[in-house]
């Protein structure tokens, strides 16, 4: 609860070698707080915050990368919000992206879009979506898992966080990929993406719309697109 406060984060940060080594510890809560703690100390509506990406580089200096994606492996730690929502935060630097996918999460995290409640796919989408920003690797191998054909259902969802982080990942994986476009079509992405331009709780729409110009490349879609009332 500590870790929530902004002023206390900054104190907090200077201990976060000491709560690395926590998370390998055999009791279960006390992995549980670990985790929730070092979530808040990563968590800033500013990714540029000096002080936020001050407390990420703590945390991949004293090793959480490695303990963290053993986690998402422990089927002990539920919910995993937390856990996914941590490596989304530490991702968020260019090069802890390569870390963060070499150290074997993003299969891990593509089972949460199967098996996790709305929170854990939220997070878990958004964990995908900044692994795979500017990063044709990390691209590969979330398209190659079959992603797409999970994202395409979520455009439907109930949840708007959900419809809209999967839009996004969509868009990420849209980028510089033939392969990845003609199957988003084949897996009927192009109604329900219209579909969201009227929805008033997907804002801003600037991935959606980049989705669509993606997908307008190829002359047929075109009129695909056109006819499904884009």
């Amino acid at each position: 609860n500590l870790s929530i406060d902004e002023v206390n984060k900054k104190f907090l940060t200077e201990a976060v070698e000491l709560l690395v080594p926590l998370l390998t510890k055999v009791n279960v809560k006390i992995r549980q707080y670990t985790v929730k703690t070092l979530y808040n100390l990563s968590a800033h509506s500013n990714k540029d915050n000096a002080e936020y990406i001050s407390s990420r580089l703590a945390m991949v200096r004293a090793g959480a990368i490695q303990p963290l994606v053993r986690l998402l492996h422990d089927r002990n730690i539920t919910p995993k919000s937390n856990l996914a929502g941590l490596l989304w935060n530490l991702s968020i630097d260019k090069e802890h992206k390569v870390m963060v996918a070499n150290a074997g999460a993003i299969q891990p995290l593509v089972n949460l879009l199967r098996e996790g409640n709305t929170r854990e796919v939220t997070e878990a989408l958004g964990a995908l979506s900044s692994l795979t920003t500017e990063n044709a690797d990390n691209k590969n191998t979330v398209a190659n898992l079959g992603v797409i054909e999970l994202l395409v259902p979520l455009l439907s969802d109930a949840g708007s966080k959900k419809r809209q982080w999967a839009c996004t990942l969509l868009y990420r994986l849209s980028v510089k990929s033939e392969n990845n476009r003609a199957a988003m079509v084949r897996a009927g992405v192009i109604h329900p993406l219209v579909k969201l331009f009227h929805d008033l709780s997907i804002t801003p729409q600037n991935f959606l719309a980049g989705l669509l110009w993606n997908l307008s490349i190829e002359k047929e879609r075109k009129v695909m697109i056109a006819n499904a009332g884009a």
